[in-house]
């Protein structure tokens, strides 16, 4: 009950709207809650902040690369291979996050595998926060 019932369609129209920053917020606003209530089994602060650096950093090299491209191609080359390096990293560390946040929503709501409320790998992996806040919003009308 501490996280707030608020519609996936929403989390979904707020991600597209803000181009996807709001996914992080909702990440980040949640897991703040769920380490406060699981204290002793919380999401490690520095797994957000790496996952949300990475990121920013990608879109810096990607927007920046066809511009410095453009005037010397080495460095063009350079920074695309040095952007998928860290579009690699981000990924690894968001699917950390994402899977760190469901393994903790799996412990708060005493789900085991094949409940109404457990959260699935698959579905974690394809739509993490929209998944996770349908089910929050299960738990809301059926807890």
């Amino acid at each position: 009950k501490e996280f707030p019932r608020f519609t996936t369609w929403a989390v979904v129209g707020l991600s597209i709207i803000t181009l996807g920053i709001y996914t992080f917020y909702w990440l980040w606003s949640r897991t703040k809650i769920l380490n406060r209530l699981l204290p002793e089994n919380k999401i490690s602060g520095w797994l957000p902040i790496t996952a949300v650096l990475t990121v920013i950093v990608y879109y810096i090299v990607a927007f920046a690369t066809p511009f410095l491209a453009s005037a010397s191609p080495e460095l063009g080359a350079a920074l695309g291979g040095l952007g998928v390096i860290v579009n690699i990293a981000y990924i690894v560390f968001f699917l950390m996050w994402v899977f760190g946040f469901r393994k903790r929503l799996n412990q708060l709501s005493g789900s085991n595998k094949g409940d109404m409320f457990w959260l699935g790998g698959i579905l974690t992996f394809f739509i993490n926060v929209y998944y996770f806040q349908y089910k929050i919003n299960q738990m809301h009308d059926h807890g």
